[in-house]
């Protein structure tokens, strides 16, 4: 049925049908809308019931990719939010990724795109990793994103020369799910591809 929740008096449409969720420091982050899968939006600082850009341009407002002029609508579909680095924000899509570097209240916060061919398979395709870093399943294999790095292309593979093979003969849209785990004790990194199976018991 997806997420559904109003706004406070600020005013503003109701959001509903947001199949992705984060908890970013001090906002939640909604995303993965069937109507405009490229759209992400952010309560205000504190206020995760108040979804309303603050028309004076205060950062602690809410933030709407599009009507929030400086953070734009990203061309791509999102599949994935995973708080990242220090205090960063990774919105993942279909074949890209782009990176908030710390919330807006911060005044040098700022979107860098970290790649435009590399993108994450999903929410569950997406695991923290150590060090602040992030594992991900993209459409040709695993990779890891580093709260340092700015320029990740398909040679950045961390599964090149193991599982080509595997993500050679795997059409990405074939997939009923993908699911990444990390465990930092054993130091071992769990992927599971499904074409019939949603892992929903994992």
């Amino acid at each position: 049925s997806g997420t559904q929740i109003a706004h406070n008096g600020a005013g503003g449409a109701r959001l509903a049908g947001a199949t992705l969720i984060e908890v970013w420091g001090s906002r939640v982050v909604l995303a993965g809308f069937t109507a405009t899968p490229n759209i992400w939006v952010a309560s205000a600082a504190g206020v995760p019931n108040n979804w309303h850009p603050d028309g004076s341009g205060a950062a602690s407002g809410g933030i709407g990719s599009g009507n929030s002029p400086e953070f734009a609508v990203l061309g791509d579909q999102i599949t994935a939010l995973q708080v990242f680095g220090s205090s960063g924000l990774l919105i993942a899509c279909r074949d890209s990724m782009t990176y908030m570097t710390t919330d807006p209240i911060f005044s040098n916060a700022r979107m860098e795109q970290i790649s435009r061919e590399v993108g994450c398979l999903g929410p569950r395709a997406m695991c923290g990793g150590p060090e602040k870093s992030v594992f991900f399943i993209g459409s040709d294999g695993v990779y890891i994103a580093r709260p340092n790095d700015f320029d990740i292309n398909r040679g950045d593979r961390i599964s090149s020369g193991a599982l080509d093979g595997l993500f050679k003969r795997t059409d990405p849209d074939d997939l009923s799910s993908a699911v990444l785990a990390y465990d930092e004790g054993r130091q071992t990194l769990t992927a599971l591809l499904s074409r019939n199976e949603d892992f929903s018991s994992i």
